[in-house]
């Protein structure tokens, strides 16, 4: 819940060392328009970017990347791109919400 409700935060650079995006980290961060991954990423969890209804873009998948949790990007117009992205990286989707 890091930034959960940061509702003008328009912009956030996330350190190429952050290993994990936590659940509901960006939750509800109406304003922001971008997110660009960090290329060390192993696991975003649940809901992490839901509700971000500014948000147009997403960066590519960093290969790091092994698990994804359940509806990171619900509610948001990359919903189904970052979505599409998941099933072509072949990482793990978690089944549980966490």
């Amino acid at each position: 819940y890091a930034f959960h409700l940061c509702l003008n935060l328009e912009e956030i650079e996330l350190p190429d060392s952050l290993e994990e995006i936590s659940k509901s980290m960006l939750d509800n961060c109406i304003k922001l328009r971008a997110i660009k991954l960090p290329k060390n990423l192993k696991y975003i969890r649940s809901y992490a970017f839901a509700r971000c209804t500014s948000l147009t873009s997403i960066s590519n998948l960093p290969t790091s990347l092994q698990s994804v949790g359940l509806s990171v990007c619900v509610h948001d117009p990359v919903e189904d791109k970052f979505n599409n992205m998941v099933r072509n990286h072949h990482c793990t989707v978690e089944k549980i919400y966490y």
